[in-house]
Parts: C-alpha cells; structure tokens; sequence
C-alpha cells in the first residue's frame, strides 16, 4: 500500500465526487492506488456520489458489454455444469416392512406418540404427523435391527431413488 501523495487525496475527492468509479480513479492515478483505498477515502470524507446521467450509465452499460461483463461490472458467468446429487438427498425406495408400521390402539405411531424402545424409522417424507416404525429397538439404538441394517449399509449397496 502506497502512501498518499500531496495533493491526491483531494484530487480523489473531487473526482470521486464527480461520478467517476473507484476503477476510475485508480487508472488516473497510474494504479498507485488500490480500489479499496479510494472507497476508503471517500467513506472517510462521508462523500456522495453525484447521480450519473442517463448518457453516462447508457455508455457505461455499453462498455461492459463489449467487455463481456454482466449488469454488475463482473465476467459473465457460463452456463452453470448441473451439480451432481448427492445419494444423500434422495428419498430412500420404501419396503414391505415400511408400507405396515406397527399399529398402537390402531393408530400408527408418530414423533408426537413414539416411546423409548421403539423405532422412530420414518418411511418417506418426514412431518409431524408421519407414521413411524415402532417395533422394538436394538439396545441403546433408536432403530429396530431391519432399519439400522438400512441405515447404516455401505453406500455403494444402499438402494435409492432419484428424487
């Protein structure tokens, strides 16, 4: 970072203030300057920036089109690759055992009804409301041993469903 010479504080002022960009001003001053010192100086001063005239944003706009730079100033992005989905973001495929969980007084059980020592397996989309599993957990597990082998398979054996 270069200290500032006589002269060039103002100089920066008076052009900041006249609508020119911090870019701007760093190409006038030969970029002794960085970016961030002029923002600085004028955030210092507590300086407005005067509005640009409609010409002025016009030829602005032109200019970074010919550079090929979005609305913003920065290099317009290509085309985004799809990100790949994870197999963790997947509904796992439902089984027989999920389709009948185990029914109390008739009705299965839910977060809102569960007990501790039985299963808290949701089959399909998690709410409050969803039937869980319910059988008889493993010990010190929250699982019973059908939906702890499901949980906890290598992930190149787990069966799964695009989303």
């Amino acid at each position: 970072m270069a200290d500032w010479l006589l002269g060039d504080k103002d100089e920066t002022l008076r052009l900041w203030v006249d609508g020119k960009s911090a870019s701007e001003i760093r190409l006038h001053f030969e970029n002794r300057y960085t970016r961030n010192q002029i923002i600085g100086i004028a955030h210092r001063a507590q300086l407005q920036r005067a509005p640009m005239s409609p010409l002025e944003v016009e030829r602005r706009r032109i200019q970074r089109q010919a550079k090929g730079q979005d609305g913003r100033g920065y290099p317009k992005m290509k085309a985004e690759k799809p990100k790949p989905v994870s197999p963790y973001a997947t509904e796992m495929q439902r089984t027989e055992y999920d389709a009948s969980p185990r029914l109390f007084e008739g009705q299965p059980r839910t977060m809102a009804t569960v007990r501790s020592g039985e299963c808290q397996w949701i089959p399909g989309n998690p709410s409050a409301t969803a039937p869980l599993c319910g059988y008889e957990t493993l010990p010190g597990k929250s699982l019973c041993a059908h939906h702890w082998a499901r949980a906890h398979q290598p992930a190149h054996l787990a069966v799964r469903v695009a989303a």
